[in-house]
């Protein structure tokens, strides 16, 4: 989608925007850590300002990417990484 094409239906009409999408009162989105089921306590979350979403006009498809280092290395080292079969 960063390309400008979408992946699901190969149409150009597509729109970017950081922070595109409201998730909160603030300006700042916040990428909590992993939490089992069973834990208790405090959390301490990242805060970026750089996440962008990005729409197919055509068929309405979205994807959201993270532009913020920090973040992603929040990520790597705070959520469960999914591998293939």
């Amino acid at each position: 989608m960063r390309s400008g094409t979408c992946p699901k239906c190969s149409g150009t009409e597509v729109y970017g925007a950081r922070n595109g999408f409201s998730l909160g009162e603030y300006l700042k989105v916040s990428i909590r850590p992993h939490l089992e089921p069973w834990t208790r306590g405090g959390i301490v979350p990242h805060q970026t300002d750089d996440l962008w979403h990005y729409l197919c006009a055509t068929c309405g498809y979205s994807e959201t990417y993270l532009h913020d280092d920090a973040a992603m290395a929040y990520v790597r080292e705070k959520w469960v990484r999914v591998t293939p079969p």
